[in-house]
Parts: C-alpha cells; sequence; structure tokens
C-alpha cells in the first residue's frame, strides 16, 4: 500500500468511530457519547502537532530545509467523511411501566456537540496528512542520501 492508501485507510477507520460515536440515548438515565468526537480530535491534534513538531526540529537538526513547493497539508476532501456528523435524527417513544410511572424514551444521532467534533476531528485529519507527508519527505530524503552513500 502506498502511503495515500495508508492515509486515507486510517482516516476512515478514525471516521467511522466517529459515526459509531455520534449518538445520545435516554431512557432512565443518559447515555451521551456526542462529545467523544470533539474529545478525540482535541487528544489528537494535541499529539500531532507534538510529532509534527518534533519531525520538522529533526529535518533541520539535519540541514534539511522544506521546500516551498512540497504540499505539507492534506487534501480537503477527506473532510466529506466528517459529513454524517453533521446529520440529526431523533427518535422518541412514550409509554407506561408496569407500575403505572411514565417512560419517556429519546434517541438522537447528531446535534448538540456534535459541531465540536466536526471542527477538532477536521483539524486532526489536517495534522494527520500534514504528518504523513512530512514522513513521506523525510523518508525520502533519507533513501536519496542511501543511494549516495552505496555508489
Amino acid at each position: 500500500m502506498n502511503p495515500k492508501e495508508k492515509t486515507l485507510l486510517y482516516i476512515v477507520g478514525y471516521c467511522a468511530i466517529l459515526w459509531l460515536t455520534n449518538w445520545t440515548w435516554t431512557h432512565y438515565g443518559t447515555l451521551e457519547l456526542r462529545g467523544l468526537g470533539a474529545l478525540f480530535g482535541i487528544i489528537i491534534s494535541i499529539v500531532l502537532t507534538r510529532k509534527i513538531w518534533c519531525q520538522i526540529r529533526s529535518l533541520l537538526a539535519q540541514g534539511i530545509t522544506i521546500p516551498r513547493e512540497l504540499r505539507l497539508w492534506g487534501d480537503w476532501r477527506y473532510l466529506l467523511l466528517l459529513f454524517p456528523l453533521a446529520v440529526g435524527y431523533t427518535y422518541q417513544a412514550s409509554g407506561t411501566a408496569n407500575d403505572g410511572t411514565a417512560i419517556h424514551t429519546v434517541f438522537q444521532y447528531g446535534g448538540g456537540p456534535s459541531g465540536n467534533s466536526i471542527l477538532f476531528s477536521a483539524l486532526a485529519i489536517m495534522l494527520f496528512q500534514t504528518l504523513v507527508n512530512l514522513y513521506t519527505f523525510a523518508c525520502g530524503i533519507s533513501s536519496e542520501s542511501d543511494s549516495k552513500e552505496r555508489k
């Protein structure tokens, strides 16, 4: 697999986790998972920013500059995978328990903190692509220097 295919695979896997945790369910209590996407995005963005910083410092320490024509920022089309997070759906049901108390059940997909999930996950996706592009550039530089040493 080439780096672009691997990148797409990782991003689709990440988005699948976001899609599966973009809901809330209220019955007797509330199970709220919609905020997890934002939390994942924040944590992943911090980790990726640190890795990007370390990779750039490593390249600069070796005297390697990154050419201006090298596109580090990723492909914006991958952000379309976050579109399902913007879709909202709500299901409500009411009934009565055996003891006569009213029961109200609500299932909601999207809405609420999903906007934060979209924002921070978009940042994480773009930072991930930047890191992959930096690693690919660094590997290309190291393979060139290896081939020069062998000659």
